[in-house]
This record gives C-alpha cells, sequence and structure tokens, in this order.
C-alpha cells in the first residue's frame, strides 16, 4: 500500500468490470492486534489513490469467526471485482484460509475474472509451497518449506512464490529472499520437488499473470526472477513481458495429475455458463456420491473435497451474478432446494463441515433457512 504501487492497482483496477467494486481480505495480519488499523489503512490508500471505496471482507481468525462474519465476508468477495490481500504471516494466512469458503469464493471470483492482488505474506500463501518467513528470520527455526494454499496450482502451475526477493533491510546481513538469505534459500530450493519452479518478485514491484492470454508483465520498481531446477534462469525488468510457460518446468511435470480435476470444474463451469443449473447440481452430487464410496481413501477424499469446494464457491458466484440480473418470471424452486439440502446433509455425513456450513450460509442469504435436527435437515423460508 505505497504510493509507488499505485499505477499498478490503477491499471488493474481499470482493465476489470466497470465500475470497480475492491474488496480487502485482513487475514493475513488477523492475529495482529491492530489488524483492524491495517484495514483501515487499506480503505484511506483506495480513497486517497483511486478515489473509491474498499469494502472490507473481513476473516480474521477461521476458528472465530461466526457464521454471519463468515457469510458476510463471502458476500463482500462475491460483489468485488478487485480482490486485494497482502500484509502479516504467510503461514498464519495458510492454516486460516486453507480448507474455508472464504477461500474459495477468493478462487472462485478469480476463475469468473476478478482481479485478485495479492502481495507479501498473502502472495507467498499463494504457491505449492510457502517459505515460513518469522518462523526461520525471527523464531530461529530451521529453514523449511509448508504446504502452501496452491491457489496457482489450479491453473496448471507448480511454483513457490516468493516476494521481497531482493530486500536489502538488514544492513549488515543478507535480508534478500523474502529476509531468508542467499544462501539459507539455495539450500531450501534444493529441497523443493524438481517440478516446482521458483517465482522472485522484487519489491515495489508486480507481476501480473494473464491465464487467458498466456502472459506475464512485469511492472514497478524491480525485476521478476524465475529458477527452475535444472539450472535455467530468467529475469525480467520492468515493463517486459513473457510467456506464462516459463513458469513451468519443461522436463518435470507435477506429481499429481490435474487432467480430471481440470474436466469436472471445466463441465460444470460449462454448465453454469449455459444456465443449466441442473447439470451443474448432477456434478456435485456425482462427487458426493464418489466421496461416499471411497471412505477410508484420504489422498481421494481431499482431492474429492477440494472440488466440492470449489464447485460450491463457484455454485455461489454463479447465484450472485444471477441476482444482478433483471427478475425473470417466478418459479417453483422447491425441487431445486430439496436437492441441495440432500447434498448437505451427504456433506455432513462426510463429516464435511466447512462445505456444510457454506452451503447453508449461501441459502440462508437467499431467504432459505436449513434446520438440523436429529431426523434430519428441513428448510423453510425466512419470514
Amino acid at each position: 500500500m505505497t504510493p509507488g504501487m499505485a499505477r499498478v492497482h490503477r491499471t488493474l483496477l481499470a482493465r476489470g468490470p466497470q465500475p470497480a467494486r475492491p474488496a480487502f481480505v485482513d487475514t493475513p495480519a488477523g492475529f495482529e492486534l491492530n489488524h483492524a488499523a491495517i484495514s483501515a489503512k487499506a480503505v484511506d490508500y483506495f480513497k486517497e489513490q483511486f478515489d473509491l471505496p474498499l469494502e472490507v471482507a473481513s476473516f480474521p481468525n477461521a476458528g472465530r469467526s461466526s457464521h454471519e462474519q463468515t457469510a458476510a465476508a463471502m458476500r463482500a468477495l462475491r460483489r468485488a471485482t478487485y480482490i486485494f490481500s497482502g500484509p502479516g504471516s504467510p503461514t498464519y494466512a495458510v492454516r486460516h484460509w486453507r480448507d474455508t469458503p472464504v477461500f474459495e469464493t477468493i478462487a472462485a471470483m478469480l476463475h469468473a475474472g476478478a482481479a485478485v492482488t495479492f502481495a507479501s505474506a498473502a502472495a507467498l500463501a499463494t504457491g505449492r509451497f510457502t517459505l515460513p518467513v518469522y518462523e526461520i528470520y525471527k523464531v530461529g527455526e530451521e529453514p523449511h518449506w509448508i504446504e502452501g494454499l496452491d491457489l496457482l496450482g489450479r491453473f496448471g502451475f507448480d511454483l513457490a512464490v516468493v516476494p521481497h526477493w531482493n530486500n536489502n533491510s538488514g544492513g549488515n546481513h543478507d535480508t534478500s529472499r523474502a529476509y531468508i538469505g542467499t544462501e539459507r534459500f539455495d539450500a531450501l530450493r534444493a529441497a523443493l520437488p524438481a517440478s516446482t519452479v521458483v517465482l522472485g518478485i522484487d519489491e515495489y514491484t508486480a507481476c501480473t499473470i494473464e491465464f487467458t492470454d498466456e502472459r506475464c508483465t512485469v511492472s514497478g520498481a524491480g525485476s521478476v526472477t524465475i529458477l527452475h531446477s535444472n539450472g535455467a534462469a530468467f529475469t525480467f525488468a520492468s515493463g517486459e513481458s513473457f510467456s506464462t510457460q516459463l513458469l513451468a518446468h519443461p522436463s518435470a511435470p507435477r506429481a499429481h495429475d490435474s487432467a480430471a480435476h481440470d474436466e469436472v470444474i471445466d463441465l460444470f463451469r460449462t454448465a453454469l455458463t449455459t444456465s443449466d443449473a441442473a447439470a451443474a447440481l448432477s456434478y456435485l452430487h456425482n462427487l458426493m456420491d464418489h466421496l461416499a464410496r471411497f471412505p477410508h481413501d484420504a489422498a481421494a477424499q481431499k482431492h474429492t473435497l477440494l472440488l466440492i469446494r470449489e464447485m460450491t464457491a463457484k455454485l455461489a458466484v454463479w447465484l450472485e451474478a444471477q441476482q444482478l440480473q433483471p427478475a425473470a418470471p417466478p418459479s417453483d424452486d422447491g425441487p431445486w432446494i430439496d436437492l441441495i439440502v440432500a447434498l448437505r446433509s451427504q456433506a455432513r455425513t462426510a463429516k464435511a463441515w466447512a462445505l456444510s456450513d457454506s452451503v447453508r450460509n449461501a441459502l440462508a442469504e437467499r431467504g432459505v433457512i436449513i434446520e438440523d435436527g436429529a431426523a434430519g435437515s428441513t428448510w423453510r423460508r425466512a419470514p
């Protein structure tokens, strides 16, 4: 949130749908006692620099956020055309975003065409692997990686994103590579899988990834560095662009096959694009059946739950978009609600509590109240 980066924000805001509706997510700094002040600073920044109101999607702590707070954050994100998050702790962000409907809403909005701008701690968290900066630099833990949120993995990239690449605030000691230092980072890099590409971003610098055009553009004060495990290295200065193919290692595909994942998501997205709600819900229903058939396969369960969370978030975004369209003649949506409630019951049986809560909150926003009892779940219209 510096004046020098205002041009980057302004360019991305102008390229998106108009009028621009920015939202700020406070999760990475949710542990800080002044996290509300950080959000207020972001609001002031967008007002002063762009004369735009900034809505805060407040989700500081996944365990302490009520259903109402979670639903409010999701509503703010679904209304946004531009989502911004940044300062804080990358490991805290990973813990409190992972497997939550709030983060899945961010991912769904990115798929839907919103601009998602992550800086600093938030950027560190987006890769397949994340550096625990504070734990290493401040606490003295041995250098190591943690599993990241892998947001960019959903677009086919196996990345470790490292902002603050050229940091020199240490004065008499090396604080480059996000405060880790070159010597320690080189050892950490050697521990990454061969498929993982390092994307280093200098301070006051942005790397804009255009998924549709398959191009990356560098802007700001510094450069972007790309490192492959085979020793290949590329550096691009501000104003230069490069193909997204450079973000994929040419000879080391990802360990897990995402073809099935991509096919299901593409079919589901096509169903929503063509307003074929029946087909979209059938894909969700099939995944629920798949989850029930493989109760002891932890890897299959994890993969299937990720798909369901993604698709549920996309369905919520699609429903939100439908509300913004001209009203259609009234129809009997009771059977659809029955099906959604039945799917939610299967989620509860599979102990997918976050997904179950997300469905309940989404229906509540649309005037449908779900009541859980010993005999099962029922629904009614809100008065």
